[in-house]
Protein backbone atom coordinates (compact mmCIF):
# COMPACT_ATOMS: atom_id res chain seq x y z
CA UNK A 1 0.00 0.00 0.00
CA UNK A 2 1.45 3.53 -0.86
CA UNK A 3 1.94 5.78 1.71
CA UNK A 4 -0.42 8.57 -0.83
CA UNK A 5 -3.70 5.80 0.12
CA UNK A 6 -2.39 4.84 3.78
CA UNK A 7 -2.76 8.92 4.62
CA UNK A 8 -6.48 9.20 2.74
CA UNK A 9 -7.57 6.85 4.83
CA UNK A 10 -6.01 7.74 8.31
CA UNK A 11 -7.52 10.94 7.45
CA UNK A 12 -10.70 9.37 6.12
CA UNK A 13 -10.95 7.86 9.41
CA UNK A 14 -9.99 10.33 11.61
CA UNK A 15 -12.92 12.95 10.04
CA UNK A 16 -15.01 9.84 11.01
CA UNK A 17 -14.06 10.04 14.40
CA UNK A 18 -14.56 13.87 14.71
CA UNK A 19 -17.87 13.21 12.53
CA UNK A 20 -19.51 10.81 15.43
CA UNK A 21 -17.92 13.28 18.35
CA UNK A 22 -19.67 15.99 16.83
CA UNK A 23 -22.85 14.26 15.38
CA UNK A 24 -23.24 13.02 19.35
CA UNK A 25 -22.86 16.48 20.42
CA UNK A 26 -25.48 17.96 18.22
CA UNK A 27 -28.20 15.14 19.15
CA UNK A 28 -27.75 16.20 22.72
CA UNK A 29 -28.88 18.16 25.75
CA UNK A 30 -26.22 20.05 26.31
CA UNK A 31 -26.61 21.43 22.62
CA UNK A 32 -29.52 22.96 23.72
CA UNK A 33 -27.54 25.08 25.78
CA UNK A 34 -25.21 26.11 23.04
CA UNK A 35 -26.35 29.90 21.26
CA UNK A 36 -28.34 29.65 17.96
CA UNK A 37 -25.76 30.96 15.84
CA UNK A 38 -23.15 28.55 17.13
CA UNK A 39 -25.78 25.76 16.76
CA UNK A 40 -25.89 26.89 12.93
CA UNK A 41 -22.45 26.96 12.43
CA UNK A 42 -21.57 23.54 14.19
CA UNK A 43 -24.84 22.05 11.95
CA UNK A 44 -22.84 23.47 8.93
CA UNK A 45 -19.54 22.30 10.01
CA UNK A 46 -21.06 18.80 10.06
CA UNK A 47 -21.98 19.33 6.64
CA UNK A 48 -18.99 20.21 5.55
CA UNK A 49 -17.02 17.24 7.00
CA UNK A 50 -19.36 14.86 5.88
CA UNK A 51 -18.81 16.41 2.26
CA UNK A 52 -15.51 16.24 2.55
CA UNK A 53 -15.47 12.73 4.28
CA UNK A 54 -17.39 11.49 1.34
CA UNK A 55 -14.65 12.70 -0.82
CA UNK A 56 -12.17 11.04 0.55
CA UNK A 57 -14.36 7.82 0.44
CA UNK A 58 -14.49 8.29 -3.14
CA UNK A 59 -10.84 9.01 -3.93
CA UNK A 60 -10.00 6.13 -1.75
CA UNK A 61 -12.39 3.90 -4.41
CA UNK A 62 -10.67 5.22 -6.96
CA UNK A 63 -6.95 4.40 -5.73
CA UNK A 64 -8.23 1.15 -4.37
CA UNK A 65 -9.57 -1.06 -7.49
Amino acid sequence: MSDFISRLREEKNDLGSRMLKLYEFINSEKFRDVDGAEQDLLRDQFDAMSRYHSALCLRLKKHEI
